[in-house]
C-alpha cells in the first residue's frame, strides 16, 4: 500500500508550504503514525506501491533545467562563471520560462475531490484507475506562481537551419 504525506494546517508555513503540498510518498511497511505525523495528511492508497505512484506524479512535473547567458566574446577564458538561470518548460505551450519562484515541493493534493479520495482508497478499483485519478488530482505548483510565466524567449527562438 503506498502513502502520500501532505501538508496540513498544524504544519503550513505561509511562503514555504501550503496544505496539500506533497511532502513524501513511502510504501506500507513505513509507520507513519504518532506524533510526527498527527499534523500531516496522510492518503493511503491500497494495492497500489510507491514506485507507481511516484512514477505516475512524475508525470506531472515540467521538465527543469539551466540556462547559461551566453559569453560576448567566444573563445575567450575567464575565471568568472557565465550568468546562469533555472527554467522550466510549460507543459500548456511548450515554452521555457526563469523559475524565478521555485516551489519547495513540486506537487500538491490541495484539490482533490471527495469522489477522487473514495476511489483512491477503494481497492476494488483497478490500480490503473486509481494511478490515473491520482494523476488527474494532483497539480504541479510551478505553474501557480505567476512569478514564474516570465518566457525565456532566447530559448523559445525558432532553429534555422542552415542547408550545407
Amino acid at each position: 500500500m503506498a502513502k502520500i504525506v501532505c501538508i496540513a494546517a498544524g504544519t503550513i508555513r505561509p511562503g514555504i508550504c501550503e496544505i496539500g503540498d506533497i511532502v513524501a510518498i513511502h510504501d506500507d511497511k513505513v509507520e507513519l503514525t504518532g506524533s510526527g505525523y498527527v499534523n500531516f495528511t496522510v492518503y493511503a492508497f491500497p494495492g497500489l506501491t510507491s514506485e507507481e505512484v511516484r512514477e505516475s506524479l512524475a508525470k506531472l512535473r515540467p521538465e527543469e533545467n539551466t540556462a547559461f547567458k551566453a559569453e560576448a566574446v567566444a573563445g575567450k577564458w575567464s575565471l568568472d562563471r557565465p550568468e546562469e538561470k533555472r527554467v522550466w518548460k510549460d507543459p500548456a505551450d511548450t515554452k521555457w520560462k526563469f523559475l524565478e519562484a521555485p516551489p519547495k515541493y513540486k506537487l500538491t493534493m490541495a484539490y482533490v475531490t471527495e469522489a477522487a479520495k473514495l476511489s483512491l482508497a477503494d481497492d476494488k478499483v483497478s490500480v490503473a484507475a486509481r494511478l490515473l485519478t491520482i494523476e488527474s488530482q494532483a497539480k504541479e505548483k510551478i505553474s501557480l506562481d505567476v512569478k514564474n510565466m516570465v518566457e525565456a524567449t532566447d530559448l523559445n527562438k525558432a532553429v534555422v537551419l542552415e542547408p550545407k
